[in-house]
C-alpha cells in the first residue's frame, strides 16, 4: 500500500470500495457484498489482532487499479496474514481451500493468481512441483506495526502535564490521610520498688502469687492515688499477724485491696 502518514482508521470494506469507485452503481457491488461482510468481522478482533486500512487507501494509485472484486480479495487477505503470517509474510500449500473460498475461486491457482495481482505483494516458488509458495508483504511494517508503544507514552505525558499544582497538592495529601499515623508501644507497668521490697519483708501476703503480678499493682495505683503502698503492705501484714484470729484464712488478695482502699491520704489542698 502506498499512501500519506494520515491517521490510521479500521473501516467497513463496502466504504472503502464506495469511496474508491465513486462511479460505480449499487449493484456492481453485490458481487462483493459478503466479501465486505466477512471482512469486516475479522478484523474486529482483539488488541495486536487487527489488519488495519489507513484512510489514505481509497486514493492509493496501485489499488486504484484493482478491480473491484480483487479490491476485496486484497483486503481478506490483509486479514488472512495478520492472523496467520510472521511479520507480512505467510506460505501457502495447495489446495489452501481457506483462501478458495475466501476468494470465491475454485482452484489453487487461481488464489496465487488474484495474490500475484495485489500491489507490493511477492510471490516466491518453495518447492520444485511449485505447490508451496511464500507470499511476501513488502511494505508490511509501514501500515501493519505495532505503534501502540509510542501512542501509550504520548498519552501519559499528556495525562502529566495536565495535573495542576493544586491537583498534585490534593493528590499528595490524598496519600497522607490514607497512611495511618505511627503509633506508639504500649507502656508496660512494672511494679515499683518499695513495693517489691515490701512484699519480700511480709511472709503472708509476700507469698499470695497474684499480689505479684503487674496488673494487680497498676489497678491500685490508679484506684489509689496518694497512698504510700509499701507502708501499707507492711502494716497490712502487720494487722494479720496481730489480729490471727480475726485474720481471713483464705483471699489476701481481696484483704489488701480493701486496705488499700481505706489506707489514709494526704489531705486535699483547697485552691
Amino acid at each position: 500500500m502506498v499512501g500519506n502518514e494520515h491517521p490510521r482508521l479500521v473501516i467497513d470494506l463496502l466504504g472503502v470500495i464506495r469511496a474508491a469507485r465513486p462511479g460505480y452503481g449499487w449493484d456492481a457491488f453485490a458481487g462483493v457484498h459478503q466479501l465486505s461482510q466477512e471482512f469486516f468481522f475479522l478484523v474486529m478482533g482483539d488488541q495486536g489482532r487487527w489488519f488495519t486500512l489507513w484512510v489514505s487507501a481509497p486514493d492509493d494509485p496501485d489499488l486504484e487499479n484493482l478491480m473491484i472484486e480483487d479490491y476485496g480479495r486484497w483486503a481478506k487477505f490483509g486479514a488472512y496474514l495478520k492472523e496467520h503470517g510472521t511479520d507480512g509474510i505467510v506460505t501457502l500449500s495447495s489446495p489452501c481451500r481457506i483462501l478458495q473460498a475466501k476468494f470465491q475461486v475454485t482452484s489453487f491457482e487461481a488464489v496465487m493468481a488474484c495474490i500475484a495481482r495485489f500491489p507490493n505483494c511477492s510471490v516466491t516458488s518453495e518447492t520444485n512441483t511449485s505447490v508451496t509458495f511464500k507470499v511476501e508483504w513488502k511494505n508490511w511494517h509501514k501500515y501493519q506495526g505495532d505503534f501502540s508503544g509510542d501512542r501509550v507514552r504520548r498519552h501519559r505525558e499528556k495525562q502529566r502535564q495536565s495535573v495542576t499544582p493544586k491537583k498534585r497538592r490534593e493528590e499528595k495529601r490524598i496519600r497522607r490521610e490514607e497512611i495511618p499515623p505511627p503509633t506508639s508501644p504500649p507502656v508496660i507497668f512494672h511494679i515499683p520498688a518499695r513495693i517489691e521490697e515490701a512484699l519480700k519483708r511480709s511472709p503472708r501476703l509476700g507469698a499470695v502469687p497474684r499480689l505479684q503480678t503487674p496488673d494487680f499493682w497498676q489497678a491500685q495505683v490508679r484506684a489509689n492515688g496518694g497512698v504510700n503502698f509499701g507502708d501499707e503492705v507492711l502494716r497490712a501484714e502487720a494487722w494479720l499477724a496481730a489480729n490471727p484470729a480475726r485474720a481471713p484464712k483464705k483471699d489476701l488478695t481481696r484483704f489488701l485491696h480493701n486496705w488499700l482502699a481505706r489506707a489514709d491520704r494526704p489531705p486535699e489542698t483547697e485552691e
